[in-house]
């Protein structure tokens, strides 16, 4: 039997001399070349979807979306270690919309919770445009405080600008807000920030 580098063979159970017993052989597993593991990671991070990527590389799209899945996850992985007793002096918080599946007024009351519309949330260092920490998840309060939170626990000291980007109010706590920033620390254009205003996600502006 010839097997190719790369290439797994599927096999059936052999059949040894007689009263020995069968045992199954395992083909080696089909591994992608690394260049070919570029190409596909490239076409993704320059936002080409699943099956443009299939198209362009010539791979199978359930490979890609293995693939994704790897490499995502140790991206994240190194995300953690290095955003670590970080510095900011401007903070900004934004979020981006998506969906799973479908959008949220497709959704049926027996869907399951993870379809639908679902946010990311991002800290920036506005200075470095470093992403501090993520969250992806349902925009509620609960996912908004997690993502607070861990914010905070990579900051080693308070910010003294803090700018929302998010067009509507982010969902949050004041005191998961006061958290992050210092209570006087000053917003972009000329706003600041009551606790009783964060509390119904709302900013006031001062005259």
């Amino acid at each position: 039997m010839i097997v190719d580098a790369n290439i797994a063979i599927s096999v059936r159970t052999f059949y040894p001399l007689q009263g020995q017993f069968r045992r199954p052989w395992i083909a080696p597993m089909n591994i992608l070349p690394r260049d070919k593991q570029i190409a596909v990671i490239s076409a993704l991070t320059e936002g080409c979807s699943i099956r443009a990527t299939e198209r362009l590389t010539g791979i199978h799209r359930d490979t890609i979306m293995r693939l994704g899945v790897r490499v995502g996850d140790g991206c994240a992985e190194l995300h953690d270690r290095l955003m670590q007793f970080v510095q900011v002096n401007r903070l900004e918080l934004d979020e981006l919309w998506s969906y799973v599946g479908k959008k949220q007024k497709r959704i049926k009351p027996t869907d399951s919770a993870d379809l639908g519309d679902q946010y990311v949330f991002i800290g920036i260092d506005a200075t470095r445009k470093a992403i501090i920490s993520y969250l992806v998840g349902k925009r509620d309060g609960e996912n908004a405080n997690a993502f607070l939170v861990d914010l905070r626990q990579r900051i080693v000291n308070r910010a003294r600008k803090f700018h929302r980007m998010a067009s509507q109010p982010i969902p949050m706590r004041s005191s998961g807000l006061l958290a992050v920033i210092a209570p006087t620390a000053s917003l972009s254009n000329n706003t600041r920030a009551s606790p009783e205003s964060m509390q119904h996600g709302a900013i006031r502006r001062e005259s």
